[in-house]
C-alpha cells in the first residue's frame, strides 16, 4: 500500500504545487485514514507542499 500512496502523492503533488489541489470528503477528513495515507506520504515525501485542511460549517 505504502508504493499506491507513493504514486498518488506523485500524482497530487504537481497540481497543488501549481495551482490547488482538493480532496473532498463527507466528515472529519482527520477521522478517514484515506486522506490521512495521502497526507501524511505527502509531507513525507513532497514536504514543501502545503497541505491545509478546511472544515466546512465549523
Amino acid at each position: 500500500m505504502q508504493e499506491a500512496w507513493k504514486t498518488a502523492a506523485s500524482e497530487v503533488e504537481p497540481r497543488a504545487r501549481n495551482g490547488d489541489a482538493a480532496f473532498v470528503t463527507l466528515g472529519d477528513p482527520c477521522t478517514y485514514l484515506t486522506f490521512g495515507h495521502l497526507c501524511r506520504t505527502l509531507r513525507e515525501h513532497h514536504s514543501d507542499v502545503d497541505v491545509a485542511v478546511i472544515l466546512a460549517g465549523q
